[in-house]
């Protein structure tokens, strides 16, 4: 603390807490009242009400425990007189009327330094008891100083914790209290260290039990071509016109008097110029008349040239001239040409074979159709076609026609495209219907797998084209078209 005197009054103030300041000549003063920084000056008044009785005054040697002595008439306080704040711990020398006892004389504590009357009690112990008024001066604002009646036992051992008292003890406090607590964590962190922490054992693997299922089930192909052909009639009562033609068709492969009844049901039923076609095809491929008539006018109709090509091509497939003739005429179209070479190319026919070999050699021609008339040749056996066709096997757009080719030319470098395709409900049928070609009478066990687990499809499209594979594979020599 900073110690100086007030320049109005003369008292000691502490200019760094001073409340009123003032600025003279440049400089901040500090000043213990408003009055003496406006230049007044109050002296400080004490109004003693009564002197205090003290028994017997005791130089003071240790603390000595003193028994209360209680107070029968509270004492008045006269009016108190303002005065001026000064510092947190001030000693105040207090004077009034009463009695008490001790074993010293003391001085009280207050919040300033100066003269006033007031109760207070030794720095040993003691019992006194007083009241009265006073000023007190000190730096800050003006505070009146308080007055009570007290009737109280005081029994001090050490000086009051008043904050100028407590100000020092308070970081030493802090710093016990954080000694403490970074003790503890010490300890706790070397309990730990201490410890090595244990790993759970590692869990026991459960035994593997080896059991020998033994050879795969052996598949018969009667029973699941008998499971097929089920399938195929429960789905004869589809709600569905497009799956009950399907179902139809696959019947149609048994060229079975009661798939022949359901082809020809669903040619009559049919409403679609296309799909009568796909069904008169499968009724012509058994010889049945029905299909050959409905082919034969097809062909006839003036129509329409689509409907009118792809008749013609079913009677070829079918091994019926009666579309040939105008499938020469569509040679002469460039639209239609390349599909119509590829029909007759397989019946023989010069120029279509003439045809694909003038697409192959032109170098202007578009890849994609040079590339289906290599293969389209190489059903004919010719060496380049066939190795052009061997190559086009590796082309996910050209392997099933390459394969089908190269099926037709006997050439068994098809047959692993072929099982292949087997997966492909879209391409099911064609495989089974190449591999028949490639190997007639081949056995047809390592083939069924997949047919048999797309029996158990939810989609109906899944299970007609694996029940149409299967009755294709498993067919008797009786039934091959």
């Amino acid at each position: 603390m900073s110690a100086a005197s007030c320049p109005g009054c003369g008292k000691a103030i502490d200019t760094v807490r001073a409340r009123v300041v003032r600025v003279r000549g440049g400089a901040v003063i500090g000043y213990c009242s408003v009055a003496c920084a406006d230049g007044k000056p109050e002296a400080a008044v004490a109004v003693v009400a009564a002197p205090v009785a003290v028994v017997a005054p005791v130089a003071v040697v240790a603390p000595v425990a003193v028994a209360p002595v209680a107070i029968a008439t509270p004492l008045a306080a006269p009016a108190p007189i303002a005065a001026p704040l000064v510092a947190p711990a001030v000693i105040a020398t207090a004077a009034g009327s009463g009695a008490g006892t001790g074993t010293g004389t003391g001085s009280g504590t207050g919040t300033g330094t100066g003269t006033g009357t007031g109760t207070g009690s030794g720095t040993g112990s003691g019992t006194g008891t007083g009241t009265g008024t006073g000023t007190v001066a000190g730096a800050g604002a003006e505070r009146p100083a308080r007055s009570a009646s007290v009737s109280a036992t005081v029994e001090e051992t050490e000086r009051p914790l008043t904050p100028a008292a407590t100000a020092g003890r308070r970081p030493w406090a802090l710093v016990a209290i954080g000694a403490v607590a970074v003790a503890g964590a010490v300890v706790v962190i070397g309990r730990r260290g201490g410890e090595t922490p244990r790993e759970a054992p590692p869990a026991t693997p459960p035994a593997v039990v080896v059991v020998d299922a033994g050879p795969p089930a052996a598949i018969d192909p009667r029973a699941v071509r008998a499971r097929a052909l089920t399938i195929t009639r429960g789905l004869l009562a589809s709600p569905s016109q497009r799956v009950q033609r399907s179902a139809a068709l696959v019947l149609g492969r048994t060229c079975a008097a009661d798939g022949l009844e359901g082809l020809a049901t669903a040619l009559a039923d049919e409403v679609s110029a296309i799909a009568r076609i796909e069904v008169a095809e499968a009724l012509a491929r058994c010889g049945d008349a029905r299909g050959k008539a409905a082919l034969t006018a097809a062909v006839a109709d003036p129509d329409r040239r689509d409907v009118r090509a792809d008749a013609a091509r079913a009677l070829a497939r079918a091994g019926d001239p009666g579309g040939d003739a105008f499938l020469r005429q569509l040679l002469g179209l460039s639209s239609h040409r390349l599909g119509a070479a590829e029909v007759l190319v397989t019946r023989g026919d010069a120029a279509a074979a003439k045809l694909l070999a003038a697409i192959v050699a032109d170098a202007k021609a578009d890849p994609a159709d040079r590339t289906r008339a290599t293969i389209a040749l190489a059903a004919t056996g010719a060496p380049e076609a066939m190795a052009a066709a061997r190559a086009a096997l590796a082309d996910p757009l050209f392997r099933p026609a390459a394969a089908q080719a190269l099926a037709r030319a006997h050439d068994d470098s098809a047959r692993p495209a072929l099982i292949a395709m087997l997966d492909v409900a879209a391409l099911r049928v064609d495989a089974a219907l190449a591999l028949e070609v490639l190997a007639p009478g081949l056995d047809p066990v390592p083939l069924l797998p997949p047919l048999v687990a797309a029996l158990d499809s939810p989609r109906d499209v899944d299970q007609l084209t694996a029940c149409e594979a299967i009755v294709v594979l498993t067919a008797p020599a009786a039934e091959v078209p």
